[in-house]
């Protein structure tokens, strides 16, 4: 168990204002996600907070599993955020033990040390789209530290008050503006004011608040209130100090500083500044002396700030266009000099109009961020970066950039926009490598949606171009790619040459390219090929490389992979080592297209062997990264999980999934959903004979196709239909339900196929098995498991009762049995129909066998039954 002793703090958070964490001297923005929300709780917890509390208090409308399951997948986000350091994590419970400036608030004593650290409300910024327990904790938070705050404030005005009653005045008024009624700081206001020597800031602060009670409550100040501005009208003997006069009196080393700190971002260190003053270093800290003792700037336990905003407004209003924009360079050149954070770099660069430096720190600070995963950050600097550029060949890359952030957050017509963008410079220039680094981008998008002949296309264009070293092995990568998509049919030489020439182009050792070549490229060519040995080797040397490079998307692929070549090779074990490296890699590193993937081998291997027990937490793990999409692709993974219990012969597992499907499906309201999940239960309500249920499904199913103008779903509810009919004693009515179909061009193959089995049945049952036999090659080589067995069986029945030769079609019905690749009622259905071809032939003993296992599945089909098959 890990110890109860906080970790080495080498980071820390700033929780109070707009947070943020500090980490070797580099501030990170927390920014308004799930991750950092979740963060920012443990760390204000700073104890052992129980999971289930955390997902409840997180996603309170959700089922137990599913919450825990989403609180996994947010903490392996968390994870990968480089200040995240220091998070434990027990079975049931996690803790987080990291410095923040909240801790230092709450236990501070000293009222001037511990305001120093108020930078504003717990967490500004930061909220939930609705109410919930997350959101009432962060409300009950923020009012609980602005109580504190509030206190300190009026004690440390209180102490203020004899020696230094500006600054006593400022506090209040910071306070005031919290809660314009609150009566007694309005007092405390007007005695500090007038300490101060300001009888008409005084004044204005009684008449602001009497207006202000009258209009609000329609009541009147207190007695004590309207005897504190007799008194003040009393004691108003004296001129009244100003702001102006207050600055007016400082030296001008003290000026100097406070005019570079009005324009560094707070806190600021003398450090910082100094640079920017032209100072000594002695005369900066005398002037930052003499700013902190007027009781202009206070200091923190990180630097310093302005005691008041207006303050620091006034003080960056009087400079000069001229000094402002030197003031800046100076502040940006001083955070180089220290490696401070590009994005500041580069805001003080770009406000001191120096384009050039600001156009290399924007690009360095879109490079943090995407490093920190914020593409909509990135973009921001990005889209600066371009305006700030002035040659094409700049515009170009910062371009590339951003369509590859916009092709992540999936805005399609945006990443064409910046391309074209980018194509639009590069033609400019009539540069060949940036030609050929646009035609490979496109290339490489086409390659990613299936687009093959576009692919192509680019990849052929960026060779014309003759491009050397990486991208020259891209362009010959790229080729072999769009070769790969043909499937197994791929010209094997021409894929193994552009592969080799793409080799042959990079530089020795890992690489990320490396790495996606041996991955995407000659591991898939193997595999494609049945050679398993050869794409084991490619594999390990894909790994290697992107282990070497940390491309983490990459490398849970390619150990995904290894657990499929695993799978095929028998070896369950090494099976799930691969593939549960493989899913912790995607769970910590946010590899979400690949952790489908992974979820479901792993799912494959369970059921393989039974282990229900391993399974469910995965199926659990699937919905919750399916629900982080769309309710449509949760239902999708419903869809599959519960047809892996179907071929498992789990029929009533099945039909549970099924039902939570449809439930998920008819919760979004997707049309396509909620058809869908109808369909797969009704194939097991027809073969076990409940008919009722089955009109229910196709009722159901109508209902929602009223006003859809979908010939795909509309084919497949009336081949249902006519099925129906078949067994329900309707041959004519099946037939004429598929009769409009049949005719048509734009149906699907397995309709089409499922279409022939139907007419097949029909006729068999009208007494026409020529018919009947003349119809099923329609889906002898359908692409539907169930299709293409229950036609094998019933073509073995007709050819039986034709007096036709079996043989062959028996063998072929004997191979797909021992394969163990059959659907479980249609595995029903060739043992029968073998038992009943045996046994007509005199071969008794062989069919009596063939029956009895008929016999004993069909009987465990309806014992996993037991609990019901739902819609």
């Amino acid at each position: 168990m890990p110890s109860d002793e906080p970790p080495a703090r080498r980071h820390s958070l700033r929780l109070l204002g707009t947070p943020f964490a500090q980490l070797g001297g580099t501030e990170h923005p927390i920014i308004n996600e799930l991750p950092q929300r979740l963060l920012a709780y443990l760390a204000l917890s700073d104890n052992w907070v129980e999971r289930e509390d955390i997902a409840e208090m997180f996603w309170p409308t959700l089922l137990p599993e599913r919450r825990l399951a989403n609180l996994r997948r947010a903490l392996g986000r968390a994870k990968t955020l480089p200040w995240a350091a220091g998070l434990e994590a027990e079975r049931s419970r996690l803790r987080w033990r990291v410095e923040t400036d909240v801790a230092a608030f709450e236990a501070g004593e000293e009222p001037a040390a511990v305001l120093g650290l108020w930078r504003g409300p717990l967490l500004d910024g930061m909220r939930e789209d609705e109410d919930g327990p997350s959101t009432n904790w962060l409300t009950d938070e923020r009012l609980r530290l602005e109580a504190r705050f509030g206190q300190l404030t009026l004690q440390h005005a209180d102490e203020l008050i004899e020696t230094q009653p500006a600054s006593a005045a400022e506090l209040l008024e910071n306070l005031l503006q919290r809660d314009p009624l609150d009566e007694e700081v309005v007092q405390r206001l007007m005695n500090a004011h007038a300490a101060a020597g300001r009888p008409g800031q005084a004044r204005a602060v009684y008449r602001r608040f009497a207006a202000l009670l009258e209009s609000e409550l329609g009541l009147e100040p207190l007695n004590e209130t309207r005897r504190l501005l007799g008194e003040v009208d009393v004691a108003a003997q004296e001129p009244e100090a100003t702001g102006g006069d207050v600055l007016g009196s400082l030296s001008e080393g003290a000026r100097r500083v406070l005019e570079a700190a009005s324009l560094a971002v707070a806190p600021f260190t003398l450090e910082q500044v100094a640079p920017a003053t032209a100072l000594s270093a002695w005369l900066a800290v005398e002037g930052l002396e003499q700013a902190v003792n007027a009781g202009l700037v206070v200091a923190e336990p990180n630097g310093y700030r302005f005691t008041h905003e207006s303050l620091r407004l006034a003080v960056s209003g009087r400079l000069g266009s001229e000094r402002r924009a030197l003031i800046e360079q100076r502040l940006a050149l001083a955070l180089e000099r220290v490696h401070g954070p590009p994005a500041l770099i580069a805001g003080h660069f770009d406000r001191a109009g120096r384009n050039t430096e600001a156009l290399r720190w924007h690009q360095r600070a879109a490079e943090d961020a995407i490093r920190l995963a914020l593409p909509s950050v990135a973009l921001e600097h990005l889209e600066r970066a371009a305006e700030l550029a002035d040659q094409d060949s700049a515009l170009v890359s910062i371009y590339l950039q951003q369509a590859k952030l916009l092709d992540g957050m999936v805005d399609h017509p945006g990443r064409e926009r910046m391309l074209a963008l980018a194509d639009a410079c590069a033609l400019r220039l009539e540069d060949r490598v940036h030609l050929a680094r646009v035609a490979l981008d496109r290339a490489d998008y086409a390659t990613t949606r299936g687009e093959a002949g576009e692919a192509m296309a680019q990849a052929e264009r960026a060779l014309e171009l003759r491009p050397n070293g990486p991208e020259a092995a891209r362009a010959h990568y790229i080729r072999a790619r769009v070769l790969l998509l043909k499937g197994p049919n791929a010209a094997t030489a021409e894929v193994e040459d552009a592969l080799r020439r793409a080799e042959a182009e990079l530089p020795p050792g890992p690489s990320a390219l490396r790495g996606a070549l041996y991955l995407k490229g000659f591991f898939a060519l193997a595999y494609w090929s049945g050679d398993m040995n050869a794409a084991a080797a490619h594999l390990d040397v894909a790994i290697e490389s992107l282990e070497e490079t940390g491309q983490q998307a990459g490398l849970a692929e390619a150990l995904n992979r290894r657990g499929v070549i695993s799978v095929a090779t028998g070896d369950r074990d090494g099976a799930l080592r691969s593939l549960n490296d493989a899913l912790a890699i995607a769970r910590d590193s946010g590899v979400v297209w690949t952790h489908r993937g992974i979820i479901l081998n792993l799912l494959k291997v369970h059921t393989d062997a039974a282990d229900v027990e391993a399974a469910v937490p995965l199926v659990e793990e699937g919905l919750a990264l399916a629900h982080d999409f769309a309710p449509y692709s949760e239902a999708s993974f419903l869809l599959a999980v519960g047809y892996v219990r179907y071929l498992q012969g789990e029929l009533g597992a099945a039909g549970r999934v099924w039902e939570r499907a449809a439930q998920v499906a008819d919760a979004s309201g997707h049309r396509v959903a909620r058809v869908a999940a109808r369909f797969p239960p009704f194939h097991v309500h027809l073969r076990s004979g409940d008919l009722g249920r089955c009109r229910d499904l196709l009722g159901q199913v109508a209902e929602l196709l009223e006003s859809e103008d979908s010939p795909l779903l509309r084919s497949r509810l009336e081949v249902k239909a006519a099925r129906l009919a078949v067994e329900e004693g309707r041959p004519r009515d099946a037939l004429d339900l598929v009769a409009p179909w049949s005719a048509r061009t734009d149906v699907e193959a397995e309709e089409r196929a499922d279409i022939g089995l139907v007419q097949a049945l029909a006729h068999l049952t009208l007494g026409e098995p020529r018919l009947a036999l003349d119809r099923l090659s329609a889906c002898e080589d359908g692409p539907s498991f169930e299709i293409t067995l229950a036609a094998l069986a019933l073509k073995l029945r007709l050819l039986k009762v034709l007096g036709l030769s079996w043989r062959e079609t028996a063998a072929a019905a004997q191979t797909k049995l021992e394969s163990g690749r059959v659907t479980p009622f249609e595995a029903v259905d060739l043992l029968s129909a073998l038992a009943e071809a045996h046994d007509a032939c005199g071969e008794h003993d062989a069919g009596r066998r063939l029956a009895a296992d008929a016999g004993a599945r069909r009987e465990r089909l309806q014992a996993s039954m037991s609990v019901g098959v739902s819609g």
